[in-house]
């Protein structure tokens, strides 16, 4: 009797490259290319790949944070927080995309819900201090300055400390307290360009008048975030989309 085999089941014949269905790892590939394309500013071709690259591998947290900073890049606050929000159900010990989402939050002028996820991005992560600056504005905004010192302190030095604290005072509209803790900022730090730049600003014109030069939540980011140096606080995106991670 013989026995007639399809084509894609004979023996030894490979098949068409074409003809093989995608699988998670193709998922991983997108995500990695999407986030090298959006680096070099071809937003459109990167979200085409990290949107394939979510609906190949709908569990891999990495894919929906860079999708989800893709959206912010592009002023998508409600996508972007629902992306941040599926990578931290992925992976809710991770501190940094914990620290994406209260970050996002923060941004996105609701600082009362990123308190208690940026509190848990801490307890996950409590040497970041990435997360501990995040933290301390959020508190800063929701009028909670002793802990916001608190954090502040852990998140840099005395001098970047008193310097976003009193950033977080001019924001507030109490020019006083802010023009403080700019001068103490000098004074421990006398090299701290910030603190000087805001001092002077500060004498020089009303607060609304010229932005702060402070360590700070700013608008979504004009280019992909990468980590900062160790021994530069800041706030900002922690995404990492690695290959053989």
């Amino acid at each position: 009797m013989v026995v007639h085999q399809a084509p894609e089941e004979r023996c030894g014949e490979r098949r068409d490259p074409a003809e093989r269905r995608e699988a998670p790892e193709d998922g991983d590939a997108r995500a990695v290319r999407g986030a090298l394309l959006a680096e070099r500013g071809l937003l459109d071709e990167a979200e085409a790949d990290l949107k394939d690259a979510v609906r190949l591998a709908p569990d891999r947290p990495e894919a929906h944070a860079a999708l989800a900073v893709l959206h912010e890049r592009r002023r998508r606050p409600a996508e972007a927080e629902a992306e941040h929000r599926r990578a931290v159900s992925l992976a809710p010990r991770e501190g940094r995309y914990l620290n994406n989402l209260g970050y996002a939050l923060l941004v996105h002028g609701k600082p009362r819900e990123a308190v208690p996820i940026l509190l848990e991005a801490a307890r996950q992560d409590p040497l970041s201090r990435r997360v501990r600056n995040n933290l301390g504005f959020a508190l800063a905004l929701t009028a909670d300055y002793p802990r916001a010192a608190r954090e502040f302190e852990l998140g840099g030095t005395r001098a970047e400390a008193k310097n976003n604290l009193g950033f977080a005072y001019e924001q507030a509209g109490n020019a006083a307290q802010a023009r403080v803790h700019y001068e103490d900022a000098v004074r421990l730090d006398p090299e701290l360009t910030a603190a000087r730049e805001n001092l002077a600003r500060l004498a020089a014109a009303p607060p609304a008048a010229v932005p702060p030069a402070a360590e700070r939540p700013p608008p979504p980011p004009a280019s992909e975030p990468r980590a900062p140096a160790a021994s530069k606080p800041s706030s900002t995106y922690q995404v990492e989309v690695l290959e053989n991670r």
